[in-house]
């Protein structure tokens, strides 16, 4: 995702969709590129300091034999393995949990943006009908409440910071109108 100009969501404020061209081959394989940095500086190291690492690993094991230890080694190693990629499989959840978090709010942005524009329009009709002498001034009233409230339950959906179906539905409820308050 390489984007060439940032954007600017309805409140003004700047999203930060800007990324250096290179930034997600960096981030996607960040620990293959760590690894194979390290491994550049120990072979230059082995090959500078003459050193035989994998021949003092065998004269480690050896030297260990008598307590046994080294049978501990594959199972450890297995173990370690799994935990990282264990921690490898989770970071990966957050990650996509934040993409998700992150379209969620963009998809807000717009649909708030898209509402708001159509609550705007719908002022046009409040004044035509303001301006018409037959129309019930009990329905212009109406129709006020009707657009605070709408306004009301956008912004509460923009503030939940608890991304739950539960925690949606209950900022709607708490910025609706009822029948009753409609009817009165």
């Amino acid at each position: 995702m390489n984007y060439s100009k940032d954007s600017t969501s309805s409140q003004g404020q700047k999203s930060s969709l800007k990324r250096a061209p290179y930034s997600d081959f960096f981030g996607t394989y960040r620990y293959s590129l760590i690894g194979l940095f390290l491994a550049i500086i120990l072979l230059f190291a082995t090959i500078c300091f003459d050193l035989d690492l994998f021949e003092k690993l065998v004269e480690l094991t050896i030297q260990i034999e008598f307590l046994e230890i080294d049978e501990f080694i594959l199972p450890i190693v297995l173990f370690l393995s799994g935990c990282s990629l264990n921690l490898i499989r989770i970071a990966r959840k957050r990650y996509l949990q934040n993409q998700r978090i992150e379209v969620y709010k963009n998809m807000m942005l717009a649909s708030n943006h898209v509402l708001k524009t159509c609550m705007n329009q719908m002022m046009l009709v409040r004044l035509a009908a303001e301006e018409t002498p037959d129309f019930d001034p009990e329905m212009i009233k109406l129709f006020d409440r009707i657009v605070a409230s709408s306004k009301d339950q956008l912004e509460a959906l923009g503030k939940i910071e608890n991304l739950s179906i539960d925690a949606i539905w209950q900022s709607i409820y708490d910025h609706s109108i009822t029948e009753i308050e409609v009817l009165e």
